[in-house]
């Protein structure tokens, strides 16, 4: 292990998440070192990673699985990444994250005034906000997959013009689940019940506001959906905004739209997470049951200025798809992007690294 990689703790053995989180961090170039691995499976407790696990990197293959409780009681590693089911997140968090940083999957504490909830490319000074702040602990959450995909082509609209409400569409993979594949018998589109909606109608406010505790005042309203397909998450979004505007104005600012200027210092780390996964998007059109996908057409955007953001799966391609047609201030635009690594676990990879080159890890 080389003597400038940070120590990281994950809380959350299993899964989709943790499994792609495992894999990222091998890459030598994140600079990162897996700490313990803790589970919230009491019979779990001293299990091999590597039997629960068949793609673990097989430098930690022969790790031992701790409990919860004892993750709580201190480890020497400075961050923890959770990965943590809503209801161990929601007891175990805050008990993790005391003296440390806990950078979380989990949906449990997304929209507490004392967590800032985080798309890097997007809104990356709550993560200072959160450090000028004396707490026992800290969390750093990462949005509702959905939410952070299309956060980041609206950023720079919202910034610029305002967004007052808007009404959000979505398709998304059953990746998004926890799922490795399609259920059986599934070729079509289904309505996604639970709090799906209302992560949707609540998370992007706080992405978009100015700080941890004031909220964007934009009045959202979702109607999620599930597609038949594994990977990638899409939005039809219906916007209203502060006044009216034209197609070249929307392109050029997200043409114009920069990533923080403090993301050049992690720009080998956002290669090597994009490098981490490539998916086989489709270039034109994927017929999918009982609706179409035109993903071919949607413009590449790209958080530069660094252009590794052009590269899957950390990036999203949005269009602009209409407008109003009496109302310059109503914009129709779709979103995409990656839900498993740029949603997941890149996006929360990236605000770790950030931290760290900002000083706040050692």
């Amino acid at each position: 292990m080389l003597s400038c990689n940070l120590v990281i703790d994950q809380a959350g053995a299993t899964g989709l998440v943790a499994e792609k989180f495992r894999q990222a961090i091998a890459n030598p170039d994140l600079r990162l070192e897996l700490g313990s691995v803790a589970t919230a499976r009491q019979d779990r407790v001293g299990s091999r990673l590597g039997d629960l696990d068949p793609n673990c990197p097989g430098q930690w293959a022969d790790k031992r699985l701790v409990s919860l409780e004892d993750l709580a009681r201190g480890s020497d590693a400075p961050a923890v990444f959770s990965g943590l089911q809503t209801g161990p997140a929601a007891e175990y968090e805050d008990r993790i994250a005391k003296g440390r940083l806990v950078v979380t999957n989990a949906s449990a504490n997304r929209m507490r005034p004392d967590v800032a909830l985080v798309n890097t490319f997007v809104n990356s000074g709550l993560i200072d906000e959160l450090y000028w702040q004396d707490l026992p602990g800290r969390i750093i959450a990462g949005g509702n997959c959905l939410s952070t995909i299309i956060c980041t082509p609206l950023a720079p609209i919202h910034s610029e013009i305002g967004i007052t409400r808007m009404q959000a569409e979505t398709l998304q993979g059953w990746s998004g689940t926890g799922a490795r594949g399609v259920p059986e018998g599934v070729d079509e589109v289904t309505p996604i019940g639970g709090d799906e909606a209302s992560k949707i109608e609540s998370e992007p406010r706080k992405l978009l506001g100015k700080s941890m505790q004031e909220a964007a005042d934009i009045l959202i309203s979702a109607q999620p959906k599930r597609g038949p397909w594994l990977r990638g998450h899409h939005a039809v979004i219906a916007a209203q905004l502060a006044r009216g505007t034209s197609r070249a104005e929307l392109e050029e600012l997200w043409r114009q739209f920069r990533a923080p200027e403090a993301l050049g210092a992690v720009k080998q780390e956002l290669k090597a997470i994009s490098q981490t996964e490539r998916v086989n998007w489709p270039r034109k059109h994927q017929a999918i049951k009982p609706v179409k996908l035109v993903y071919g057409e949607l413009v590449r955007y790209d958080t530069r200025p660094m252009r590794l953001t052009g590269v899957y799966p950390m990036r999203v391609k949005a269009h602009i798809k209409d407008f109003g047609q009496h109302d310059p201030g109503r914009i129709v635009l779709e979103a995409a992007g990656d839900n498993l690594m740029l949603g997941a676990v890149g996006g929360n990879l990236l605000n770790l690294i950030y931290a760290r080159a900002r000083g706040y890890l050692g």
